[in-house]
């Protein structure tokens, strides 16, 4: 196909796309252009409005009877100049999009407008303090507040914290000589000393009681043996003694007095350890400072001066009691 064919196919395509429009516009024609050709020529007796009227009356064009040419083929138009108005429409659609974000951010930003300082707004003599009229109370409302304990608002000050945090003191301090002096005023502690005290003073006098005896029946054997020996001659038998020494009887009574003498010692040391033991358990069961069951001679002499402490209280406890009196 040459360049004249090409020519005069072009032309006919042209000339049949515009026989079509001519078609068109004569089977359906515009009504604007209805309108401005009869309005040239409307007489002047016809007014404006009627003739908008019969306008606005004209049924709308149905699309299916419109003839639309498929003729125009798009292979025969050039791939480069499709790709470039496909371009400047995408970047046309880019700009738009931007633009319209770049519209919304001034329009947020220009909605917001901060109120303006007006230091004739202020007046501080418009507080009334004394027109103050607090809120009635309601003592159904305030029960179904959430309560809250003093101890739980304050800081701890209870005993049982005072003597938790002098678990491992080492050396007496005010802070325990307060913890003593609250525990007297506060627990049992005197009377439970008071029992303690009479408990080991009546073991002592038990023990020594039971000593004493084993020493006067001892004693006895020896002032029968005298008494044996006096019958016959006691000055004889003294000047033998005193130059042969301890005859075998008394020897014999003077071993087994101290035999004796011996297993009750061992039996009264065995008590004291017990009555020992007891009165710790029972004072590091109230939380008495330094006392726990120990044999340790260093913390059992740091017991004995808290002893001594409690002791003196308890003197001063009994001599208040007999000024009332």
């Amino acid at each position: 196909m040459d360049i004249n064919q090409i020519l005069s196919f072009l032309q006919a395509q042209k000339q049949q796309q515009e026989q079509e429009n001519n078609n068109i516009n004569n089977v359906h024609p515009d009504p604007i252009d209805q309108v401005q050709n009869e309005s040239m020529e409307m007489t002047p007796s016809q007014p404006l409005e009627s003739r908008l009227m019969e306008v606005e009356q004209t049924p709308p064009i149905d699309s299916s009877s419109l003839n639309i040419p498929t003729g125009m083929s798009l292979a025969a138009i050039d791939p480069s100049l499709i790709a470039e108005v496909r371009q400047e429409f995408l970047s046309n659609q880019q700009q738009q999009k931007q633009d319209q974000n770049n519209y919304m951010s001034i329009q947020k930003e220009e909605s917001y407008q901060p109120e303006a300082y007006n230091p004739e707004a202020y007046n501080p003599e418009a507080y009334d303090p004394e027109g103050y009229q607090p809120e009635a109370y309601d003592p159904e409302a305030s029960q179904m507040e959430p309560y809250y304990s003093f101890e739980e608002k304050q800081p701890d000050n209870s005993l049982d914290s005072l003597l938790d945090s002098l678990r491992n003191t080492t050396k007496v301090t005010p802070q325990v000589l307060e913890a003593l002096g609250r525990m007297c005023r506060e627990t049992d502690l005197l009377s439970v000393l008071r029992e303690c005290q009479q408990s080991q003073h009546n073991l002592e006098e038990e023990l020594n009681r039971k000593r004493q005896e084993v020493q006067s029946r001892h004693q006895k054997s020896k002032d029968a043996l005298f008494a044996h020996h006096s019958s016959f001659n006691l000055s004889i038998y003294c000047l033998f003694r005193e130059l042969v020494g301890k005859t075998p009887d008394y020897e014999a009574i003077e071993k087994k007095a101290q035999e004796e003498l011996r297993k009750i010692d061992m039996h009264i040391l065995r008590q004291m350890d017990n009555q020992l033991r007891s009165q710790q358990g029972r004072l590091a069961m109230l939380k008495v400072p330094f006392f726990k069951q120990t044999n340790d001679p260093a913390e059992i002499q740091m017991q004995h001066k808290i002893l001594s402490i409690l002791l003196d209280m308890i003197d001063d406890d009994e001599n208040n009691n007999n000024n009332n009196e």
